[in-house]
């Protein structure tokens, strides 16, 4: 893709008029000054004297050009040019255009002036020449203003003064104007693994893979980090070239002697539909490209009107969020959590919960990543951690409580000895204080969450690895960080009994969990065949609605006043009603499967 930095001086010499174009021609035609006439609207050459020609061969040497001529098109570092000419016209200031480009490892310098005709600029003249001095410091410096360093690609600085120009030309017939908006998935994970040297190597390859897809008169821009932009200008199939995006980034990359994937979505917006103004435009494929990576990563997202709509919802739900805690609106609930191995009730976790006063319950799976987003998780996270503490201290019997963190959380160099002070003006002992966290904590800086994971671990506080068989799932993050407890991740539960890997998935976890001397507790049971199946796989605790919902503080402590630890019996009657149990169908109506209760010895669910 050939693209021109340009240096732009307006200036106030009266247009030429052309009164005698024989004339004109037959003087050209003999200049030693390679001089060209190029059609405003389609940038086609309509003259070019024998030394524009030798010119323009000589700079493009090396690459497969068409024989310049009259009636082709004009190269395109001459389209930049002309383009912003154009635009310039519509100030009455600006007569004459001056530009330095670098084309083909020479520094080329222009005059650009219109023609016009019945008062109306048609036609561009243009002088060319190449610079004395072919290494031009005032042309380097302009093309290090206006290119990213890392990958050579326009900066935000280009992209917004071709933005602006495209805009004010316009484009006619079957082409039309599309702005393409891009970022990578996992892009951080890299970093994080291999270091930001490599991320710098992976960046590298994206902007070389964008290149060859996109066509001459397109422009690929790097906005900073992992933030794309493509100009497309060349057709109207946007959708064509975003899926085209998709499908080149998500192939894999050598990086480090190791194979990585990543990914992409892609937000468009076409012009004039979608904005009138490059702000507009920026601004909608960025709103496109923001749904597009909410609902479905790795697709390409067109701007609807509507979207406008949704993100103005999140920025409302965030505005709300930052006020939920000053307005008491956000809670903890907390679910039981029973042993499997003859005895009943083993601890609770707490669970939060937002009321908002308009939308009534909003869901975890909704704002925890909006508080993550926007870092106010640590103020959320820490009124969840005291809650839980305080309350977990009022209880008659020393169960345990278990409290989620977030991988954010871990970023505050303070977070040790906020949890040391909670604890001690909350009076709960270090030993029934959980803290379940994820494998993103691990990947995202492992060295700094292993510090802070002993420290908490030689306080006494039990750690629990969340989520597990998900994610990478490596069993170095067992040896390496101090861990007290797993958790078997729902998606396995579901299937266990119904599917013979997903049963040996957990039989496999279980055995490597022993050897290792960690609890385990199973998430999801919500059927009496899951129950029985984890007990004969001798799983040490087990959780889910089918043993008791999250309930408020009130229920907890008449849970634990009324239901006393106390021995299970898996009846012959009960375990052959269990084993009669199924996982009900896709097509099956949710609630129609039977139930069957508790065995002796498990409280009723609330």
């Amino acid at each position: 893709m050939a693209t021109g930095s340009s240096r732009h001086i307006p200036d106030t010499t009266p247009a030429p008029s052309v009164q005698d174009e024989d004339l004109f021609r037959a003087v050209v035609d003999r200049s030693p000054t390679a001089t060209l006439v190029c059609d405003l609207d389609t940038y086609a050459l309509t003259y070019a004297n024998a030394k524009a020609l030798d010119l323009l061969r000589a700079v493009e040497t090396g690459q497969e050009v068409a024989e310049h001529g009259v009636g082709d098109a004009a190269p395109a570092f001459l389209r930049d040019c002309l383009l912003v000419r154009k635009a310039m016209l519509a100030s009455p200031f600006a007569k004459r255009l001056k530009a330095e480009v670098a084309v083909g490892g020479e520094i080329l310098s222009l005059e650009i002036e219109p023609l016009r005709r019945a008062g109306r600029p048609v036609e561009a003249l243009v002088f060319a020449g190449i610079t004395t001095d072919t290494v031009s410091t005032e042309a380097a410096l302009w093309h290090m203003a206006h290119h990213d360093p890392l990958t050579d690609l326009p900066n935000r600085a280009y992209m917004n003064a071709r933005l602006d120009a495209l805009v004010a030309d316009g484009l006619e017939g079957e082409r039309c104007l599309a702005v393409l908006c891009l970022d990578l998935d996992r892009f951080k994970l890299v970093n994080d693994l291999l270091g930001h040297p490599v991320g710098d190597i992976l960046l590298k390859q994206v902007a070389d893979r964008l290149r060859s897809l996109v066509q001459e008169e397109d422009l690929v821009c790097r906005l900073g980090g992992d933030e794309f932009v493509v100009l497309q200008t060349s057709g109207t199939d946007a959708e064509r070239l975003a899926l085209s995006i998709i499908e080149a980034l998500s192939r894999p990359y050598t990086l480090d002697g190791q194979q990585f994937e990543i990914g992409t979505s892609v937000g468009i917006a076409l012009h004039p539909r979608d904005g009138a103004t490059p702000t507009d435009l920026l601004k909608h494929a960025d709103i496109a490209l923001y749904t597009a990576k909410k609902t479905q990563r790795g697709t390409a997202r067109f701007f609807e009107p509507k979207l406008v709509a949704g993100l103005t919802a999140r920025v409302t739900l965030e505005r709300d969020l930052a006020k939920a805690l000053e307005r008491q609106e956000m809670r903890l609930e907390y679910q039981p959590i029973y042993r499997c191995d003859g005895r009943t009730l083993d601890s609770f976790e707490a669970l939060l919960r937002w009321d908002h006063p308009q939308r009534g319950p909003v869901a975890p799976a909704e704002f925890i990543p909006l508080a993550e987003e926007t870092g106010l998780i640590h103020e959320i996270g820490a009124f969840a951690l005291r809650t839980a503490c305080a309350e977990a201290a009022r209880w008659r019997q020393p169960y345990p409580v278990a409290v989620n963190f977030s991988p954010m959380q871990f970023r505050r160099k303070d977070l040790v000895r906020t949890i040391r002070r909670c604890l001690s003006d909350t009076g709960l002992d270090a030993g029934r204080l959980t803290l379940e966290v994820t494998e993103g904590l691990l990947i995202q800086n492992p060295q700094q969450s292993e510090k802070v994971l002993r420290e908490l671990h030689a306080l006494g506080i039990k750690l629990s690895l969340d989520d597990f068989g998900t994610g990478f799932s490596s069993l170095s993050y067992l040896l390496r960080y101090p861990f007290d407890q797993l958790k078997i991740d729902r998606s396995f539960i579901t299937l266990i009994g119904d599917k013979d890997e997903a049963t040996s998935v957990v039989q496999a976890i279980l055995t490597l969990a022993a050897s290792l001397k960690l609890r385990v507790v199973a998430e999801g049971v919500e059927h009496s065949g899951q129950l029985l199946q984890l007990a004969f796989l001798k799983c040490e605790c087990v959780q889910g609605y089918y043993l008791g919902r999250p309930m408020p503080p009130g229920a907890v402590r008449s849970l634990i006043a009324a239901k006393p630890m106390e021995a299970v019996t898996f009846s012959k009657d009960w375990v052959r009603q269990a084993m009669s149990v199924r996982r009900p169908g896709p097509t099956q109506r949710k609630g129609t499967a039977r139930v069957i209760p508790p065995p002796s010895g498990f409280p009723t669910k609330s």
